[in-house]
């Protein structure tokens, strides 16, 4: 498990002066200006030649809302840049688009009403994922307040705490929450507790628990749990579900919505959002999901980028297997802390930037209800420029007016854009 100070570790990788890939392939120290000048021109001539269609923009889930903000306006407004993601784990987001409605979009409850349910179940969780705190005060309710509680998948999250687990592979928890729905629907439709539940019987295809126990090469074991995990379940006045990030990209979209339908069973939570925390792979995921969910994501599918500027923040984020880069890009700039390795054999320009924890900035929580200002923890370098001084300075070559002339103006605008779907709360 690497902690949030993981990024003080690798201080050997770390870059302080802009880089370009030179004629032979070698990489030479350039000064911010002329590194900001061959950036501009490289993208302009991607744009030029293919459209602002083939420039593509990465960027990481832990960037603050500012600089989400502000590199979606850049790529946009300075290339017409259509192709803009965040740099990570974008499963979570299926299970919003799983609504009754066409275009309806599920708000989940808020990580801070663990305190208040009387019985968790979680699905998919990994004991040290993105998000140690969900799990520090589920396990603080279990011991004092003796709380339900039970989990599906791999890792036992809530060891040695949970009152149940099922163990079953990767991928394999949405077949036990359809069997625990139709279970429970078999005993909630005879008193109707729940105003969704009509709808659900009429959508809901029956299956046995024991099928699906059997499915899965479970034992006998396995069965008891189940069904003390439905009782559970339909027992509780305020129950919660965390589900883990990983669940989300599940091939068999049936299985979100039985996890989708679970949840209603029991109401919506204050008449307004679902029983699920979903936890997030970055500190700021459901910031970017929020301030870059605006793009046609079958169309990006079917574009090939040929060029683009990837903006990266600790270390852990720059190999993973979500980034993926074609390998022949007419010209690619990266704004990194550190030396990209999965990336350096594809880029032409490394400008270096400060880490998260060098920098003032705003997040988003858990549930998008509030926005935390993130203050800096220590100072970064003096010979690396801040990421409103490397984006402000490549817009302005770009001959491009963002709307906002400081980093003020910027926070304005990007928490004015977070709130635009409901209030949030200031932290």
């Amino acid at each position: 498990y690497k902690g949030r100070f993981e990024v003080l570790k690798n201080s050997d990788r770390r870059r302080l002066h802009p880089l370009v890939r030179q004629a032979d392939g070698s990489w030479a120290e350039e000064t911010w200006e002329n590194a900001l000048d061959i950036t501009v021109a490289g993208l302009n001539a991607v744009r030029d030649a293919h459209g602002g269609q083939a420039i593509a923009g990465l960027i990481s889930g832990l960037s603050s809302n500012e600089e989400l903000v502000c590199f979606r306006d850049l790529m946009v407004k300075g290339w017409g840049a259509e192709q803009i993601e965040a740099l990570e784990n974008t499963g979570f987001q299926n299970i919003y688009r799983i609504g009754p409605d066409k275009g309806k979009i599920w708000k989940e409850v808020s990580w801070k009403k663990i305190d208040e349910a009387d019985y968790i179940l979680t699905v998919g969780v990994v004991a040290h994922g993105s998000q140690p705190a969900v799990g520090a005060l589920i396990r603080k309710r279990i011991i004092p307040d003796k709380l339900r509680s039970a989990g599906l998948g791999p890792d036992d999250f809530l060891y040695p705490y949970g009152a149940h687990h099922i163990p079953v592979k990767k991928g394999d928890e949405l077949l036990l929450i359809k069997a625990v729905l139709s279970e429970a629907i078999k005993v909630m439709k005879k008193t109707a507790s729940a105003a969704d539940v009509g709808r659900i019987l009429q959508q809901t295809k029956p299956v046995k628990a024991e099928d699906i126990v059997k499915k899965l090469n479970l034992n006998g074991t396995a069965q008891a749990v189940l069904d003390e995990i439905i009782h559970d379940y339909v027992a509780s006045a305020n129950p919660l579900i965390i589900v883990g990030e990983d669940v989300g990209f599940q091939q068999d979209l049936s299985g979100l919505h039985a996890l989708v339908d679970l949840a209603l069973l029991k109401g919506q939570y204050d008449n307004e959002r679902l029983r699920l925390v979903v936890l997030k792979p970055s500190g700021n995921s459901i910031g970017a999901y929020k301030l870059l969910n605006r793009f046609d994501r079958e169309k990006q599918a079917q574009t090939i980028p040929k060029g683009g500027l990837v903006l990266l923040e600790q270390d852990l984020f720059q190999d993973r297997p979500h980034l993926q880069i074609p390998g022949d890009l007419d010209f690619l700039a990266i704004i990194s802390p550190y030396w990209p390795v999965s990336l350096a054999d594809c880029a032409h320009v490394l400008i270096p930037k400060p880490l998260w924890m060098e920098t003032d900035g705003t997040c988003t929580g858990l549930d998008g209800s509030e926005i935390a200002f993130r203050r800096k923890v220590i100072n970064s370098p003096a010979e690396i420029k801040s990421s409103w001084e490397t984006l402000s300075g490549l817009a302005a070559r770009a001959h491009v007016h963002l709307g906002y002339g400081s980093w003020v103006e910027l926070c304005q605008k990007a928490q004015h854009e977070i709130q635009q779907d409901g209030p949030v709360e200031k932290t």
